[in-house]
């Protein structure tokens, strides 16, 4: 027998009571009126008749009733007889390790939880342990050995990242597969805040004989304070140059809050300012000015810690650097300016005030060097001939490392040369003789980035785009290729006219008609400009990103060849391939701690922020309703919804009655008491109301 209240059993002391009671009651008195008594000694009890217990009867009935009432408050109940009640049972405890369960005393709670169910779980149930947010951790298979399970539950840590119930649940009934035949239960325990829900309940459902008891750690719900997001804005042009940063901060309390932010540039504070912040809202606070050094820069916003600290900072990795400029080769050059596709590109450059006079380089196809398109950001080539091999090897080279190309045909592109020079390389040929009657583009791929823009009709109408020319391509099936290209739009008769093709980490966008008005009126439509700017947005090398979240993967820079990649994390502790965050081979990194990583290779080092995964701030409970939902679509018929808390002393169990049987016979045994009681009194009650002395 075990008690889910053991403290009630100190009740037990109030068995002196009785004993009291028998040792200092009086015997009532008779007064009878008498003579004159002033003349006579007065003759004092014996103690020892005072000291000693009559009545046995009457004090065992009254000492078993205080007993009964301290053994019933208690709370006992008989191993194998609760929720989990068979020798047979198989019970997963599936705790919560997101990141809301760091809020104030959360996880030990939750802790705690855990090892009182294990250490009433019936003699020879297997009992399993998992921790699960985004991610799952089977701490202890299912087995009899308590040790282990204990030591598994005390070996989880919480996480920075958020909940997946479907993860966790999924997981679970994994490890009840295997059990043997018996009742099967899972305890999931969580804060089971309303952002955690997700899709939980249309991803699971139990199998009939599996019983899913919730159990809550945070009844009392929480407030809190965080940094949502950072964003930088107006990338810096010029070496002095600066950026501006919105960020957003949500307040989620109650009542109204009144805090500081903090910017730090390389460890470095550079703005603070106070922040008020009305109940229950997110506010954008803007950081006009933030001043970079040349290379990377790390970057820290922050608020006043409150009871969750973790998502109170907010890191980012802001690369400053002179951009690089576009880079426009001409095959075939004319007299006339106006037949150049380099007139018509750089004009439509030269609209946007990010591209100034510096950023736009054009040179004829012989004159440029392999040392111009390495520095380039994007080429764009225009009616090629024939290439030198060194420049055509430069090409490939920048492609392959994530450059980005634009390749326009024209009217002196030689189908011998391009299918010798690009065929084999890009997978498509140029067939026969160029087409010279009239076409328009048909089949665009308006979801394609390239191509969304113009995805509404009333603001884009390709309609009145026509080709007079276009060359014939068809892709080549001897071509070695690993991704076929992809064909983003086609010419009325089906032929394909702006296909994307990916070669290594770069693209290049081929276009079957040219970039001048010799081949189409396409330049002399609004529509120029903005798809110019399109395409080279398209394949332009990425930009690194300033932050990543905890769990996402973010691919490594290439190590030499011969050498690998040290990557260390924000704490200073190098991390090892395989280990868990750092992939066997060294490509990928997934991040679960919050802060500044460093890869260090030897060509350079490179940072990257990681930031608590979104969605874990808003610490607002379910509703009963909604929980009694989740757990109900969940489990149906089978699941009974069961909350335990022992930090209130209660555990609502189905079979949990010997309580209440004690109670009932603790009442009975105190009615017998009143009654026996009153007869060993010797008294009764006349008809007129008043006490006198028994008879006989």
């Amino acid at each position: 027998m075990s008690f889910l209240s053991p403290w009630f059993l100190l009740g037990a002391l109030s068995l002196i009571i009785p004993v009291l009671i028998h040792l200092m009651r009086r015997e009532p008195k008779l007064r009878i009126p008498f003579a004159s008594v002033l003349f006579l000694r007065r003759l004092p009890e014996p103690v020892h008749k005072r000291r000693r217990l009559r009545h046995w009867l009457l004090f065992l009935l009254r000492a078993t009733a205080l007993l009964l009432l301290a053994f019933a408050f208690a709370r006992p109940y008989l191993r194998g007889q609760g929720e989990v009640g068979r020798s047979g049972t198989a019970l997963v405890l599936l705790v919560d390790c997101s990141l809301s369960m760091r809020y104030d005393a959360r996880f030990a709670r939750a802790r705690a939880k855990a090892e009182e169910i294990l250490s009433r779980a019936p003699e020879g149930a297997r009992v399993g342990v998992i921790g699960f947010s985004t991610r799952v951790e089977v701490s202890a298979p299912l087995e009899r050995d308590r040790a282990s399970a204990r030591t598994a539950l005390r070996a989880l840590r919480p996480t920075f990242r958020a909940t997946d119930y479907a993860q966790g649940v999924q997981a679970a009934l994994s490890l009840l597969e295997r059990a043997e035949e018996g009742e099967r239960v899972i305890y999931l325990i969580s804060d089971f805040h309303r952002s955690e829900r997700r899709s939980a309940e249309s991803e699971i459902r139990l199998p009939p004989g599996v019983k899913l008891v919730p159990v809550d750690v945070a009844p009392e719900g929480g407030e809190n304070r965080a940094i949502l997001e950072v964003r930088a804005l107006a990338r810096a042009t010029t070496r002095q140059g600066s950026e501006r940063l919105l960020v957003r901060v949500g307040n989620f309390h109650r009542a109204a809050a009144s805090t500081r932010i903090r910017l730090f540039v390389n460890d470095r504070l550079v703005h603070e300012k106070p922040l008020a912040l009305r109940p229950d809202v997110v506010v954008t606070v803007e950081f006009p000015d933030l001043p970079l050094d040349p290379g990377f820069n790390r970057v820290r916003v922050e608020l006043d810690p409150d009871r969750l600290p973790d998502d109170d900072r907010f890191f980012l990795v802001i690369r400053r650097e002179t951009p690089r400029p576009v880079l426009i080769l001409e095959g075939a050059r004319s007299r006339a300016r106006a037949e150049n596709a380099s007139f018509y590109v750089q004009q439509a450059l030269l609209a946007d005030d990010a591209f100034g006079s510096e950023r736009v380089l054009v040179r004829a196809l012989a004159e440029a060097t392999p040392e111009e398109v390495k520095r380039a950001e994007t080429i764009v080539l225009t009616d090629p001939s024939a290439l030198d091999p060194a420049l055509e090897a430069a090409l490939r080279e920048f492609v392959a490392a994530g450059g980005g190309m634009l390749l326009a045909l024209g009217p002196h592109t030689d189908a011998g040369v391009f299918n010798r020079t690009f065929g084999p390389w890009l997978g498509v040929r140029i067939e026969g003789e160029r087409t010279e009657t009239f076409s328009l583009l048909t089949e665009i791929e308006v979801d394609h980035p390239l191509f969304r823009l113009f995805a509404d009709p009333r603001r884009a109408n390709f309609s009145n785009v026509r080709f007079s020319q276009y060359a014939r391509l068809v892709l080549d099936p001897d071509a070695e290729r690993t991704r076929p290209p992809l064909v983003l739009a086609r010419f009325h008769d089906g032929g394909p006219a702006v296909l994307e093709i990916a070669r290594g980490r770069g693209r290049v966008l081929l276009l079957a008609f040219g970039l001048d008005a010799r081949w189409s009126n396409l330049p002399l439509t609004p529509l120029y400009a903005p798809l110019v700017h399109q395409m080279l947005a398209s394949v332009r090398r990425s930009s690194p990103h300033s932050f990543f979240r905890v769990g996402e993967s973010v691919t490594l820079v290439e190590a030499e060849p011969g050498r690998s990649l040290a990557v260390f994390a924000p704490d200073g502790e190098r991390l090892h391939r395989g280990g868990g965050e750092v992939s066997e081979d060294s490509t990928r990194l997934t991040p679960e701690r919050v802060g500044i990583y460093r890869v260090r290779r030897l060509s350079g080092e490179e940072l990257i922020a990681v930031n608590v995964e979104a969605g874990e701030s808003d610490l607002a409970k379910m509703e009963e309703a909604e929980l009694e939902r989740l757990v109900t679509a969940m489990g149906g018929e089978e699941t009974k919804r069961s909350i335990a808390n022992t930090g209130e002393g209660r555990v609502q169990a189905e079979r949990q009655t010997l309580w209440r049987a004690l109670l009932l016979a603790a009442l009975l045994l105190l009615f017998s008491e009143a009654v026996l009681a009153d007869r060993a009194a010797g008294r009764f009650r006349t008809p007129f109301g008043r006490s006198s002395p028994k008879e006989g």
